[in-house]
């Protein structure tokens, strides 16, 4: 089972989550780079954070130690805080905090499927990971005036249609440094978001640093990355930071 807690700058708010699940080893071979730790598991996670709750239900196989898929549906209940959810019939709105504003903000509900491959490679200290994402969307909205068949979504920041799809490409390079039963992990980390039925998009990247005081138990990760672009970003700065604490048992 493992516990996060984590929190960003942008958008505003922090988020705790839960994760209890069962593991099962496969063909496990000790020293052996390509097959050190292979798996199958299923999970279930609860999130909290100040804009939504989300419950869902995922499952993991890691046939190799340098590949993993991850398939996760969950059911999200958004409030009306923070971000909310707002509804817009142009998929090109400048959904600033100005017109925003202006808009009647709502609650709703709805679920994501998210299907995640990732690739890990290490050459000597180097250490490499790439992850994409692949979520499909549904919305039903509350009770509001504003009328429309796009929303944004508060987790990606970006302009959505209900249902829709959205894409992330993730890339993270580091230099692994170790010290009795410590690992420390620097470097830099690349992260690109768009949207399938508009024209959303956003790529930030910056450092990242990753540190494990206890490598079974205890993950401590720092991200502070600038903005090469976005719909509501005139240039990198102010930088997307986030902070994470996840401890497993």
């Amino acid at each position: 089972m493992s516990w996060t807690l984590s929190a960003a700058f942008f958008p505003t708010g922090a988020e705790t989550s839960v994760q209890p699940g069962l593991r099962q080893p496969l063909w496990d071979r000790p020293g052996n780079p390509l097959l050190d730790e292979t798996f199958v598991q299923a999970d279930a996670t609860v999130q909290v954070t100040p804009a939504y709750t989300r419950a869902g239900i995922g499952f993991v196989f890691q046939p190799a130690t340098i590949f993993e898929l991850r398939v996760r549906y969950s059911a999200i209940g958004f409030y009306d805080a923070f971000t909310a959810v707002y509804l817009f019939d142009d998929p090109d709105a400048v959904y600033d905090a100005a017109l925003r504003a202006t808009m009647d903000r709502t609650t709703g509900w709805g679920g994501r499927l998210l299907v995640e491959p990732t690739i890990r490679m290490k050459g000597g200290p180097i250490v490499f990971v790439g992850w994409s994402a692949v979520r499909h969307h549904t919305l039903h909205p509350g009770e509001t005036t504003d009328q429309g068949d796009y929303w944004l979504e508060p987790e990606l920041g970006l302009m959505l249609r209900y249902p829709g799809t959205s894409w992330d490409h993730n890339a993270l390079l580091t230099w692994e440094v170790q010290a009795h039963d410590t690992t420390l992990y620097l470097g830099g980390y690349l992260d690109y978001r768009t949207a399938g039925q508009t024209s959303d998009e956003l790529l930030r990247v910056g450092p990242a640093a990753v540190w494990m005081p206890e490598p079974d138990h205890w993950t401590v990760i720092a991200i502070c990355q600038f903005y090469a672009f976005a719909r509501l970003r005139d240039g990198p700065v102010p930088p997307y930071t986030a902070f994470q604490v996840q401890y497993r048992l």
